[in-house]
């Protein structure tokens, strides 16, 4: 967990200060959850990045790329069924006009 001060005064976390504008180096994860922490950012003083939104993003592109290519597969596989059905037509339209072109002989 790290925090990013965007306030204007120092912040100090266990044995971390820090300066307005600067971010916090990797934090100990027993200060997830700390009440005092929460308050700073309700306030506006710090962001807070628990890496729990990276996840959340990551797992979020992953979702949006896998609908994609399903949606894509889904696209090509009509397309295919299409192809085919029209090659069934044409074929079974020459096989008439052959059998028509035979009977009139």
């Amino acid at each position: 967990m790290k925090i990013t001060n965007i306030g204007t005064k120092i912040v100090n976390v266990g044995a971390v200060a820090v300066l307005p504008g600067d971010t916090s180096p990797e934090l100990p994860d027993s200060f997830k959850g700390n009440p005092a922490l929460a308050l700073f950012q309700k306030k506006g003083f710090i962001t807070i990045d628990d890496g729990a939104a990276a996840e959340e993003a990551a797992k979020a592109e992953a979702e949006k790329e896998a609908a994609e290519e399903k949606k894509a597969a889904e696209e090509a596989a009509k397309k295919k069924a299409a192809e085919e059905k029209k090659a069934a037509e044409e074929a079974a339209k020459a096989e008439a006009d052959a059998k028509a072109a035979a009977g009139s002989k």
